[in-house]
């Protein structure tokens, strides 16, 4: 054989050239489906396009109505039934209600009782398979879980009348009390809180009420109620009961068994026909409130003049108790 006919190795070249490029479009492929999610598990598609993107809500107790913005209005879903939840649907639960939005398959959006959630959007994350969850916050209270795992990081961006949220990766509550103020808390991870020109971090173990015209100013707090999930069989959802009331943390008097009372406070009030009420050791508004029959807010809108925030509740303060 000569020379001429030995091989040149030109083909060898294709075949090298036609599997890196067969290799590359396999890693293409791949990355379209790991970014942009496989159904249920990650919800949205190409990293960016929310269309055909869906949660699932559960109610848990009580009842939620689940509106759409077209077609007709869909029933009520009662405790222990399922739904799915598009982009622009509204989320409404009735008093003593709770319900849970399931995104991905670990972040969580629980819905407390007489709230009003939209869907603004949802899309998966461009850095990882984690939901982008996109909501609007039109009435009561929700807590939200993030998940946190390697390539699995949620993003919740809610919108409310008053201010902006923003966060990756934690557990956080935000309510709605009143017109004009919003209360948020952190329990892991961190939020970022705009309004108008103002933008604050808000830390694990901070709380922030926001009012329009003030200054948004977080305020670290001893401790806050630790995360929490809604269960059907509670009846009321453990996130509103009196131990994890993180919008009036407890007030703890740091003592050893035997000590005796901290100077300066005396037994409660009787609760019959009372008017007043000195503050103990361990009290929230909430347990306050629970103790005469009345709402929380009533018992903050009758002691305003020196009380300007819930979480300001002191150990020792006298409380006027509207009847």
């Amino acid at each position: 054989m000569s020379y001429a006919d030995m091989p040149t190795g030109s083909s060898s070249g294709s075949n090298k050239t036609l599997m890196l490029a067969l290799l590359a479009l396999i890693v293409i492929v791949a990355s379209l489906r790991w970014f942009g999610g496989d159904g249920e598990s990650a919800p949205g598609a190409g990293g960016g396009d929310s269309g055909g993107a869906t949660g699932r809500l559960l109610v848990l107790n009580g009842r939620a109505s689940l509106l759409r913005e077209e077609g007709p209005p869909a029933p009520d879903v009662p405790a222990g039934d399922t739904a799915v939840v598009e982009v622009g649907d509204r989320i409404r639960t009735a008093e003593g209600s709770a319900a849970r939005l399931t995104f991905g398959s670990a972040s969580t959006v629980e819905v407390g009782a007489d709230a009003e959630v939209t869907m603004l959007d949802l899309r998966g994350g461009l850095l990882s398979r984690g939901p982008v969850i996109s909501l609007a916050l039109l009435r009561g209270g929700i807590r939200v879980r993030l998940e946190d795992m390697p390539l699995r990081t949620g993003e919740l961006l809610l919108e409310t009348s008053i201010l902006s949220l923003a966060s990756r990766a934690s557990h956080l509550e935000c309510s709605l009390n009143g017109a004009d103020r919003v209360h948020v808390a952190v329990h892991t991870g961190e939020a970022t809180v705009s309004m108008g020109e103002q933008s604050v971090r808000v830390a694990a173990g901070q709380i922030l009420d926001a009012a329009l015209g003030q200054t948004l100013s977080p305020i670290t707090v001893a401790t806050l109620a630790g995360p929490a999930t809604v269960t059907p069989s509670g009846g009321v959802p453990s996130f509103l009961d009196e131990s994890n009331q993180t919008l009036f943390p407890p007030i703890v008097t740091p003592t050893r068994p035997g000590d005796p009372a901290p100077v300066g406070t005396r037994p409660p009030e009787t609760v019959s026909g009372a008017d007043t009420y000195v503050v103990q050791a361990g009290d929230t508004l909430y347990s306050i409130a629970r103790r005469f029959g009345v709402s929380w807010e009533a018992v903050w809108e009758a002691n305003r003049d020196a009380l300007p925030a819930p979480e300001l509740i002191r150990e020792g303060q006298t409380l006027r108790i509207p009847r």
